[in-house]
């Protein structure tokens, strides 16, 4: 079996694409694990077809399963504001929330939706969390609820570990009081089945994951949460997948909650963007004002820069990214990827005008570019402009024509 034919079986069995995932990662994987079989690379790709155990085998080992305790505090810091209210005023009468936690890894975005509900005064009856990943050896740590230091990566996530966890040999464990609350399940999301007898959710938690499918499977995976959401439900997605989100889905709260419902609601703790700023045309001419290396060893190093903010902002180090790109824009301003990338760090951070800058810069420069245009309308919505909104989202759906318009 071919490589290619590998990336068919990841695509078909899982709706992952290789090149989202990174080529270079699983043809890494592939090698190692063929390796450590006694196979050589082509033998062990045509086991993948023959073998359900090496296929699910492969797939853990090259899925991304890197995690931490409220990684993008946005979605976290929302609920603890307005939990507590939409338990009484749109969810009023509903004995216990339920709330989905998809492709959790080992846990710790679970856990902390667990901790965020608490924070808000809710109690052990007042909601069940139903977390799925593919992985039944990261479920498996999601379940002892254990977790080192090194999880706990921010100030409030320290704070909350004193509240909600116990030390333990090995690091910190999850209170009694929280694991009632949390069921970890094994699931392969791209198979309608692991829905089979779920209840309608209140809350959605798919942070992350769309990003890794292709075009079709994300589109069946949308459909498939719009329906297991009740009518004023919400869909939390992360930075990268929030662009993606247009049609039925409208954005709910702050920037950096990345919250959507199918249909507007009022969320009291939201702060009114600041208005998409039109920014001044990118000449295409402008040249970089320090002596520039040579340009092979120049591109190399951009393209490096580019990859590694890119990393950076999946993993949620924003302010990290960005300084990446700016090292990239500082040698070569008519990068379009780099202004996009930019753009989108800055939404994530909240900064809705230096966001309008960046994107609309790297709009001048690919006019067509399908995120940037989904990016620049999701602005638009928030910024309570539909119809500039509406037209951009009309571009990125014809591929970017009527750039000029």
């Amino acid at each position: 079996m071919s490589g290619e034919a590998v990336q068919v079986l990841l695509r078909s069995h899982f709706g992952l694409e290789t090149n989202l995932l990174g080529s270079a990662t699983v043809a890494t994987v592939l090698k190692r694990m063929a390796a450590d079989a006694g196979l050589s690379t082509a033998a062990y790709a045509d086991s993948l077809g023959e073998s359900q155990s090496a296929l699910q085998a492969f797939v853990e080992a090259v899925a991304v399963h890197e995690t931490w305790f409220l990684r993008d505090g946005g979605p976290f810091e929302l609920l603890v504001n307005e939990a507590a209210a939409w338990r009484q005023t749109r969810w009023a009468g509903v004995p216990r929330l339920h709330i989905l936690c998809l492709a959790c890894a080992t846990g710790e975005e679970a856990w902390s939706l667990a901790m965020a509900l608490g924070e808000a005064g809710l109690g052990a009856h007042d909601f069940l969390i139903e977390a799925f990943d593919l992985s039944e050896t990261a479920l498996e740590k999601a379940r002892t609820g254990v977790y080192a230091s090194r999880a706990f990566r921010s100030p409030l996530a320290e704070a909350w570990r004193e509240r909600w966890c116990e030390a333990v040999a090995g690091g910190y464990r999850i209170r009694d009081e929280l694991r009632h609350n949390v069921r970890f399940e094994q699931a392969n999301l791209m198979s309608p089945r692991w829905m089979d007898g779920l209840p309608p959710a209140h809350l959605i938690f798919c942070r992350n994951v769309l990003i890794y499918f292709s075009q079709e499977a994300r589109g069946r995976m949308l459909d498939r949460l719009a329906g297991l959401l009740v009518p004023d439900g919400l869909l939390f997605t992360g930075h990268a997948e929030a662009v993606l989100m247009s049609g039925s889905f409208r954005s709910v709260g702050p920037l950096n909650a990345f919250a959507f419902s199918h249909r507007p609601v009022a969320v009291s703790s939201a702060t009114a963007p600041a208005p998409v700023t039109r920014p001044a045309a990118a000449r295409r001419d402008d040249k970089p004002s320090t002596p520039q290396p040579a340009a092979g060893h120049r591109t190399s190093t951009m393209r490096d820069d580019l990859a590694e903010a890119n990393q950076l902002a999946d993993t949620g180090h924003y302010r990290e990214a960005l300084l990446r790109v700016e090292r990239v824009l500082a040698s070569e301003r008519t990068n379009a990827r780099a202004w996009l990338l930019k753009g989108l760090a800055e939404t994530a951070l909240g900064e809705a005008r230096e966001a309008g800058v960046s994107l609309g810069k790297a709009l001048y420069l690919e006019p067509g570019n399908e995120v940037a245009l989904l990016a620049m309308a999701r602005l638009e919505t928030l910024a309570g402009h539909t119809e500039r909104a509406r037209l951009l989202r009309e571009r990125a759906a014809r591929g970017g024509a009527g750039a000029n318009q």
